[in-house]
């Protein structure tokens, strides 16, 4: 008979600078995770960005600077709040060029300190995909974000197929406006993540259009890590890891 042996859990890493204060467990924890946001046009993901940062609630207070690529926060009225923050730092007309000069410097920053002296900071990639080569730093960062102190990045997108493998692969949250009609999209997201809706008849496409797909503004929160999704910050749907958990239909 073969004696079993425990694996055994890792040592939590203390190196790394603390936060003011936790989130709530069931929130994305500004712990290096990257957060893919997918949403047709004028569907919510600006104000959503917004709230992330300015609600006290959710990450208010809680970077020492947060870095946003987007060519269109300074025609975009739901950003002007975000945008008059005085430690946001905002770059647009975009081109491959300056996309990777100002990630070669915010990494160069960073790496100047200790892990444990980091600042803590946050980067937001606003629906420039199109504009990006296959080699550019915007994509591979999402692999060693954990090694410069940049607490979470967001991957906005109004097509998910656009979103570059690097990206795709770790990707930590995925959030899903409502608003998505095209069944190759939803099939698409459901080949890469599954988990997001495993345990509800039709997988993730039937639970998006159960329950989000015709509300506007609402969106569907993946925590794929510990397999729960939910409806907005709210209403737990599928908890894939738990064989008691009850999914709930919606009502006709």
């Amino acid at each position: 008979m073969i004696k079993p042996i425990k694996i055994l859990k890792v040592k939590d890493d203390d190196s790394k600078m603390k936060l003011k204060r936790d989130m709530p467990e069931h929130l994305p924890q500004n712990d290096h995770e990257i957060l893919l946001i997918v949403a047709p046009i004028c569907c919510g993901k600006s104000n959503f960005i917004s709230n992330w940062y300015l609600n006290p609630e959710l990450a208010h207070g809680l970077m020492d600077t947060i870095y946003i690529f987007s060519n269109t926060i300074n025609q975009d009225s739901t950003s002007r709040f975000l945008k008059d923050e005085p430690n946001v730092v905002i770059f647009d007309n975009l081109t491959p060029q300056v996309v990777d000069d100002a990630m070669t410097s915010i990494i160069a920053e960073q790496s100047q300190h200790l892990k444990k002296d980091q600042l803590p900071i946050s980067i937001v990639f606003d629906d420039i995909v199109g504009t990006l080569p296959l080699n550019s730093s915007a994509w591979s960062i999402a692999s060693r974000a954990r090694h410069y102190g940049i607490r979470n990045i967001f991957y906005l997108t109004q097509k998910f197929r656009a979103i570059n493998n690097v990206v795709r692969n770790n990707t930590t949250h995925l959030i899903l406006f409502a608003g998505i009609f095209n069944d190759k999209e939803l099939n698409a997201l459901n080949e890469e993540y599954s988990i997001a809706g495993n345990t509800y008849p039709g997988g993730l496409p039937q639970l998006y259009k159960d329950h989000v797909q015709k509300e506007r503004f609402n969106f569907l929160y993946s925590d794929l890590g510990k397999g729960k999704t939910y409806k907005n910050f709210d209403k737990m749907l599928v908890s894939a890891f738990d064989s008691n958990f009850n999914y709930e239909k919606p009502e006709e």
